[in-house]
């Protein structure tokens, strides 16, 4: 139509019109048809072209969306914790592990709580995958005393809904909450919303108002207009686009917003949205979602947060980088401020509401990412659940068997142990003058009956260092030595002698004194820490104080074949039939020995270390670990009995004797490493742990494993004696076979630190211990010597039946059977 409302089309070449001749009239009119016909294809064409263009990104948006907005996520998650009478938590620690498994006032995932008079109420959610009823607990000044069914029933526990650990998608490393919009609380939407597109239920996609205001500000302004995209536009441009700067994505970007508004309601763009959008990192992982972001910065559940919190969480969006709250938290404040002006100017808050959240402190939790995530474990977690699993994991529920208490005792332990290892290095000449390097550092504690791994720590802090030295493969020097004393102890069992028909006991003397050992074509001469000799040794006294030559000469007298077959058996797979084997020359890591010496503390028995309990998928369970383990009789439990308790005396009076001096009381047992590195192994009948510590780079700690190691395995067992899954540790069992008598040895033999060094004191010992012989023998020159008697002392030993000495002279006073 013409501007009148004329049809302008109709006078051209009508009847009666005389301008022009009729035969040219008609030529222009057809040519100026034919034009309008093709200026009309055409624009049908390019609509046609450009709405095939738009819908050519259907096939991308429902192939993102078919299966939901994001991948599920796999959950790993720590052995469930449970309130009982007698367990030493507080109101405040109870409240702590509920937000942390999900539950939340007015209602969470996990269930919900309530707090009343000091006595907590807890009602499980039924969609959740809890046994548990509802219970009331109530507490005192010990801990919990009472838990009750709201009718007031006696329970004798409350097990919580097991505790995420970590959200693993995007190949691992992204962590995600998944909120749906109902879960999302009003507070949140209406910050996002305010602050980032407030009139995101107005639009089609695009804010035209917004984007002609930031135009005509950028061209007054001779600045880039910023803060024009709609939230519809941010999902489209982080989700389905890649982020180069560009005019044909842009182009993409907002053909692919009019298409979201077209396929979505605006419920499903801002769910999709909030699950999405970047919020920062947490060590290696980058945080995505409000959800995540919430347990990260706050430690609660989102549908808690404050109004404070939530214009927090809306704040980060512009610039989680820059805005971080724990490295910049003034920034972080004045942008949360702004989006709470954002939250009045829009009506979101009342003007008391506004003061309120206003004068709220930031509130941000600084998480350590080690207690609450335990990422060094959970890295280990999903690489056994790829291993036994290799198919589609998406959406699997993993309980793993982390113990989340016992875990963040053995952060604390290590934080405090390697601060004191810090001190002894700044002593060391060495140093004197300059920052010594930063030692490191790996412990893990197992369950010795299963191979449970209940508490891991890589490393002295995971956002430094990703590097697991739990996995690091170092010589663990003395600590190996357990293996040689157990295969010598064996030729006590029938049939099992040496090859020269010797019976190895814990009274058995070895020679301690410098000597030349070969192998093949090589020798090998090994020496004692600090070059001390004590000239002969028993083999309790030689374990306790960590000899090393009398372990060479145990281990050659066996057979070191034999010596590798029990370490093979025990997990130790890369040690080898040679000489340095019974000092520890072949590497391994300090999860594989920690696994090993549970064979120790499980009555001969190997065990495997593993960290999954169970695998569910939608409820259906995919894979259990058995309860027992998988479990091998590697060692007798007679010799294994004596070896362990050959290794308390590592402990009572060895080169551990600082577990004992700290205050550490249960019965344990363990053995000291020490080569460039530092060692500890140690156990109870309940738990198994070893500490490793040393440089990355393999310089030489220059501080032995009792000092260096021992104290942050004291330290961490000291508190896992306080929990009512390890305390009350029982003296190690003895079977039924062993006999223990009361034997002679030399007194000077006890006193291995002030052993005599010359010839004349190791020759008195020799000869006490046999027929006294002149050194020099029958055609020697040297004058004949005569020998004194030197004083003995009595030692309760153990042995295996019919392997004690024979009496003589008062050596053997009388026997003991143990039934």
């Amino acid at each position: 139509m013409a501007p009148n409302g004329s049809d302008s089309t109709t006078s051209v070449g009508a009847p009666g019109f005389t301008g022009s001749p009729p035969l040219a009239g008609a030529d222009g009119g057809k040519r100026k048809v034919a034009g309008y016909a093709l200026a009309a294809a055409l624009a049908v064409a390019v609509l046609a072209a450009g709405y095939g263009w738009a819908t050519s990104f259907d096939a991308l948006i429902q192939e993102r969306l078919t299966e939901g907005p994001f991948q599920p996520p796999v959950r790993i998650r720590a052995a469930p914790r449970e309130l009982a009478p007698g367990v030493p938590v507080t109101l405040d620690d109870s409240l702590s592990w509920l937000r942390q498994a999900g539950y939340a006032q007015g209602g969470g995932p996990a269930g919900s709580y309530s707090v009343e008079g000091g006595a907590l109420t807890i009602e499980p959610n039924p969609s959740a995958r809890s046994t548990a009823s509802p219970a009331r607990i109530e507490f005192n000044d010990k801990g919990v005393e009472t838990v009750e069914t709201p009718d007031g029933r006696e329970l004798p526990r409350f097990v919580l809904t097991p505790v995420t650990l970590t959200r693993i998608s995007d190949g691992g490393h992204t962590l995600r909450r998944l909120v749906s919009y109902q879960e999302l609380p009003a507070n949140v939407r209406n910050a996002v919303i305010a602050i980032e597109d407030h009139r995101f239920f107005e639009h089609d996609g695009i804010d035209r108002i917004r984007t002609l205001r930031a135009a005509v500000e950028g061209l007054t302004q001779l600045e880039r207009p910023s803060g024009t995209s709609t939230l519809t536009q941010q999902l489209a441009r982080g989700f389905f686009l890649t982020p180069e700067q560009t005019y044909s994505r842009k182009l993409k970007e907002l053909t692919i917003a009019f298409r979201l508004e077209d396929l979505l309601t605006k419920q499903e763009i801002l769910e999709h949205y909030v699950n999405h959008v970047y919020m920062g990192r947490w060590g290696p992982f980058d945080v995505r979602g409000l959800g995540m972001a919430a347990r990260r910065y706050f430690d609660r559940d989102i549908v808690e947060v404050t109004d404070a919190q939530a214009a927090t969480l809306a704040g980060l969006l512009q610039r989680p980088s820059y805005l971080d709250p724990d490295q910049f938290p003034e920034r972080t404040l004045k942008r949360r401020n702004q989006v709470l002006a954002a939250m009045l100017r829009y009506e979101y808050l009342s003007e008391s509401a506004y003061q309120e959240a206003l004068a709220e402190p930031l509130g941000v939790v600084h998480r350590d990412l080690d207690t609450d995530m335990a990422p060094y474990f959970t890295a280990l977690a999903e690489q056994e659940l790829r291993r036994l699993l290799p198919e589609d994991r998406r959406g699997f529920d993993v309980d793993s068997t982390l113990d989340l208490d016992l875990q963040r005792m053995a952060v604390e332990a290590v934080s405090k142990g390697m601060a004191e290892v810090d001190k002894r290095l700044a002593r060391q000449s060495r140093f004197r003058g300059a920052k010594p390097p930063h030692a490191q550092v790996a412990l893990v504690a197992l369950d010795p009956r299963t191979g449970e791994a209940k508490a891991l720590v890589g490393g002295r802090d995971f956002e430094s260092s990703q590097l697991n030295r739990a996995l690091a493969r170092r010589q663990p020097g003395s600590a190996f030595k357990p293996f040689v004393y157990a295969a010598a102890l064996t030729t006590g069992l029938p049939g099992q002698e040496t090859r020269d028909g010797e019976v190895i006991t814990a009274a058995t003397i070895l020679p301690d004194t410098p000597r030349t050992f070969v192998f093949g074509d090589e020798e090998y001469r090994p020496t004692n820490f600090g070059k001390r000799v004590s000239g002969f040794v028993t083999v309790r006294e030689a374990l306790a104080h960590s000899v090393n030559v009398p372990a060479v000469e145990l281990a050659e007298r066996v057979g070191y074949d034999r010596v590798a077959e029990l370490a093979h058996s025990a997990g130790l797979q890369a040690v080898k039939a040679t000489p340095s084997a019974a000092l520890g020359a072949y590497e391994t890591t300090p999860l594989e020995l920690a696994g090993a010496f549970a064979m120790f503390a499980n009555e001969g028995r190997s065990v495997k270390p593993h960290f999954l309990r169970a695998v569910w998928d939608n409820g259906e369970i995919v894979y259990r670990a058995s309860p027992e383990g998988d479990q091998d009789q590697v060692l007798d439990p007679r010799v294994n009995a004596i070896v362990v308790n050959l290794m308390e005396d590592v402990i009572n009076r060895g080169t551990a004797y600082q577990v004992r001096a700290a205050g550490f009381r249960p019965a344990a047992a363990g053995k000291t490493g020490t080569d460039d590195d530092g060692w500890f192994v140690g156990f109870t009948d309940k738990l198994v742990c070893a500490v490793w510590v040393g440089f990355d780079d393999n310089t030489d700690l220059k501080i032995e494993g009792g000092e260096s190691a021992a104290p942050i395995w004291t330290a961490f067992m000291k508190a896992a004696n306080g929990m009512p899954a390890y305390r009350g540790a029982r003296s190690f069992h003895r079977p039924e076979g062993l006999e223990q008598a009361w034997v002679d040895v030399p007194a000077r033999i006890k006193d291995y630190a002030r052993a005599a060094e010359d010839r004349r004191a190791e020759l008195e010992l020799a000869g006490m211990l046999q027929e006294p012989v002149d050194p020099g023998g029958e055609d020697s020159e040297e004058p004949k010597r005569h020998y004194e008697p030197i004083p003995h002392r009595e030692q309760n030993e153990l042995f295996l039946p019919g392997t004690q000495p024979k009496p003589r002279g008062g050596f053997l006073r009388g026997l003991r059977f143990w039934k």
